[in-house]
């Protein structure tokens, strides 16, 4: 399936499953997408995503994040579609200038 969102950088499970290592706070997002079609149904999509990042208490460094995703389309009276997303990522240090 194709879902795109007008405001992909709210939406990192489709874009980089990568920038789940990146967010230094909890993050929550909520999208919702109502599209009228010829036919005169509504395509409507719900995507809820939250990040949750990991420290490491005594360096004050970041070392991964967690995320989950869940999603819902529904496609006129048709076809209705949920799905959901669990993703992990982690940082790793490649050099001593970052």
């Amino acid at each position: 399936p194709d879902y795109s969102m007008t405001q992909f950088q709210n939406t990192p499970f489709l874009t980089n499953p990568a920038m789940l290592g990146s967010h230094q706070d909890i993050h929550l997002f909520l999208n919702y997408r109502r599209q009228p079609n010829v036919s005169g149904e509504n395509f409507a999509t719900t995507l809820l995503n939250g990040i949750y990042p990991f420290y490491n208490r005594n360096k004050g460094t970041r070392w991964g994040g967690l995320g989950l995703s869940l999603l819902n389309d529904n496609t006129g009276n048709f076809l209705r579609t949920n799905s959901g997303m669990l993703g992990f990522a982690f940082n790793k240090k490649v050099g001593n200038n970052n």
